[in-house]
């Protein structure tokens, strides 16, 4: 039993061998002869018909057998139920010709012809029913002796025919149904296989975004120095970094897709930005405010600015910014990125430096002054004059003072003092050729127009 549900599923009965479709009419043979042998009412009438009939069915046998085996001659499987027909009517001249119970076993070959391809092979069945029929005649085995025993090689045939067209359209349509069906499986699985690759394509492609993500994400969480804030083109935003979230004081969960990039900004300042751009539309019709902030980047210009960020708590901070766009792959801006680098601390520092400078520029100019008031008291002196070598000793430190003081107020950004409204005669001169020694130091006074117009003391000795 488990031979035969083996040998079963093993057949293609869409498209059966030969010795499978030749096996009911084989089959059937034998059981008529093993009948007639049997059954006492039942007798061969024609020993000679009978082993024709026998050897034309062993000859089909080994034919189904030849072309099972040998697939390369599946064109020549047409001749096995034509040497059944020739069996079948061998087999009907032995067992009472036109009186035979066997004659149904003609229908065997008949299916074979009708479920074949081309509507040729319904005159063949016809044929072959004919010849079947008419095979007692032709061997002679039995006489026509009413008019109903030509009629039957005529009715009969036309009837299988008949039988044998209908079968033979059935067949056609379920070998068309069944092309379909076949089709429709090829394209299912090729549309399978399609869609597999597309997974596995897909499991790629989102493998690569996690770790492009994860890597922005790492590269974004190790900036905790400066505010790494991204946004849509209507300022929403949807990037916190961790920098921004310990300058401003909010966790990324109740900025991102909560919160608009101009609600950290002083609004006085995003409407004096906007008058100066003239309230530049932008991409944010209706947020003249955020358009201020992203006009240049969206123009394509990265821009950096100072401005004064608003913490969570109301406090503020003065911060650089720099604001770039974000594009996709057309070119088109999707949003905007805002690095911010807190500069208060640094502020702070330059205007101690700049308060320290001008506290030192003062505290130098306090002793100048009457130093050089002195220096006048000496050159103004008729009674006790200078010489010329004095007058240079004198000038030098003087000059080296005044040149100091206003090094220091040039550092601090404050206007350079004066060293001629100081003395009310002119400064003293370095061009005097008694200098002497001190000419070389005094060289780079020379600069100076105020120091090369007329010596210090008015008289000489």
């Amino acid at each position: 039993m488990t031979m035969l549900r083996s040998l079963y599923s093993k057949i293609n009965f869409t498209q059966p061998p030969p010795i499978v479709r030749h096996l009911p009419t084989s089959l059937g043979f034998l059981a008529a002869v093993v009948l007639t042998a049997l059954v006492p009412d039942l007798e061969f009438t024609s020993m000679p018909a009978l082993l024709a009939g026998i050897g034309a069915m062993a000859v089909s046998v080994i034919l189904a057998i030849l072309l099972t085996a040998v697939p390369s001659l599946r064109h020549l499987v047409i001749l096995v139920p034509i040497v059944d027909f020739l069996a079948i009517g061998a087999l009907r001249a032995a067992t009472g010709g036109s009186s035979s119970l066997f004659s149904a076993l003609v229908i065997l070959p008949v299916l074979w012809f009708a479920s074949e391809r081309g509507r040729r092979y319904i005159l063949l069945a016809g044929i072959g029913t004919s010849v079947a029929l008419m095979m007692p005649f032709i061997l002679g085995v039995s006489r026509m002796e009413v008019a109903s025993d030509w009629l039957r090689g005529i009715i009969s045939p036309i009837v299988f025919a008949m039988a044998a067209a209908i079968v033979n359209e059935l067949a056609r349509q379920g070998r068309i149904r069944t092309k379909r069906v076949r089709d429709l499986a090829e394209e299912r699985d090729v549309m399978l296989r399609g869609a597999v690759d597309y997974a596995e394509r897909l499991e790629e492609n989102e493998a690569r975004l996690r770790l492009a993500d994860q890597l922005t994400r790492s590269v974004l969480d190790a900036v905790t120095e400066q505010s790494v804030i991204g946004s849509d083109v209507t300022g929403q935003i949807d990037v916190w970094n961790p920098g921004a979230e310990r300058m401003l004081g909010l966790a990324a969960p109740e900025t991102i897709g909560k919160r608009f990039m101009h609600e950290f900004h002083v609004a006085a300042e995003l409407e004096n930005r906007s008058k100066e751009l003239n309230y530049p539309p932008g991409e944010t019709v209706l947020n003249p405010g955020f358009s201020a902030l992203v006009e240049s980047a969206r123009l394509g210009v990265p821009e950096v600015l100072q401005w004064t960020y608003v913490r969570a708590d109301g406090t503020t901070l003065t911060v650089e910014v720099a604001v770039t766009r974000r594009t996709n792959e057309d070119g088109r801006t999707t949003g905007y990125i805002f690095v911010g680098t807190d500069v208060t601390q640094a502020l702070e520092v330059s205007r101690l430096k700049d308060e320290f400078v001008g506290l030192i520029s003062h505290e130098l100019r306090t002793p100048l002054s009457s130093i050089l008031g002195y220096l006048e008291l000496m050159r103004d002196d008729d009674d006790n004059p200078l010489s010329e070598e004095q007058c240079s000793t004198l000038a030098l430190p003087s000059a080296t003072l005044t040149a100091c003081s206003d090094s220091w107020a040039t550092s601090s950004s404050r206007p350079k003092s004066d060293p001629a409204l100081l003395l009310s005669k002119p400064p003293i001169s370095t061009s005097a050729p008694s200098f002497g020694r001190h000419s070389s130091r005094l060289a780079p006074l020379r600069r100076t127009r105020e120091f090369e117009s007329a010596p210090m003391c008015s008289k000489t000795t």
